[in-house]
């Protein structure tokens, strides 16, 4: 389960280096783009996460709309899990 990734603690619980590996694990490719140093450098902890748009994500120089949404689509399924 996502929201039990990367330490099995609650997304609300995590930190930057947390969200950071959770990017990693949507997309190793994800990695290699700088997103995991994007979300570490803006200190984006697992609350921040779940307050993210898609404006936000382009904000932080996630540039493709593919990725924004495989982003976004992620971080509805963990509110859903939350609910």
């Amino acid at each position: 389960m996502l929201e039990e990734s990367p330490k099995g603690n609650n997304v609300e619980n995590w930190n930057s280096e947390d969200v950071s590996i959770w990017i990693s694990e949507i997309d190793p490719s994800f990695v290699e783009l700088g997103y995991c140093k994007i979300f570490i450098n803006e200190d984006i902890n697992g609350s921040a996460l779940l307050e993210l748009d898609e404006y936000d994500l382009k904000e932080l120089g996630i540039s493709k709309m593919g990725h924004r949404k495989n982003i976004m689509k992620n971080i509805k399924n963990i509110k859903n899990e939350l609910k």
